[in-house]
């Protein structure tokens, strides 16, 4: 894997692990396929939407109960 050859990459004579961005650019990363990329983005993006309902929904929810706790001071709660 890339650890391997960041590690080996990086030892020194003084103990201190350093790279440099040359070796770095020289890397290869390993990429998934396009398609599995792309079914990726598709997961991320159902995940933001239904975080986002969700996010406005604990929003409303603060909403009401501060309306009923308006209503329950004011001794409008029957």
């Amino acid at each position: 894997g890339n650890y391997g050859y960041f590690s080996s990459k990086s030892r020194t004579t003084s103990g201190l692990n350093t790279i440099s961005t040359n070796k770095v650019r020289k890397a290869k990363i390993p990429l998934p396929p396009v398609s599995m990329q792309k079914k990726f983005a598709e997961i991320y993006k159902t995940i933001e939407q239904l975080r986002d309902h969700q996010t406005q929904s604990h929003q409303h929810i603060d909403n009401l109960f501060n309306a009923l706790m308006q209503q329950a001071f004011r001794g409008k709660l029957s």
